[in-house]
């Protein structure tokens, strides 16, 4: 799946991304990573390998992209047009 979706992002001319790691999920217990299963990262690194396009790691929460949603979608609410009656 991720070589799919790198080798299109190549051909509309990227050479990078950025992702972020929940880093709470990869190490719940401090000390101790997580890399099987759906915590194991290796595949989505060499698909960018061989799909020649660099990554970088964005280590922090999954909060941050909630708080975004959140931002936006009130931002939304904040413009909603409503419609004008004439008498």
């Amino acid at each position: 799946m991720w070589l799919d979706v790198f080798q299109k992002m190549k051909a509309l001319g990227y050479n990078g991304a950025s992702f972020y790691v929940d880093w709470a999920l990869l190490e719940g217990t401090p000390g101790v990573i997580r890399d099987t299963g759906v915590f194991d990262l290796q595949p989505f690194y060499d698909a960018a390998k061989q799909a020649g396009i660099y990554l970088l790691a964005r280590p922090g929460m999954a909060d941050v992209w909630i708080v975004s949603i959140i931002v936006s979608t009130l931002t939304n609410l904040c413009y909603v047009r409503r419609p004008i009656y004439q008498r």
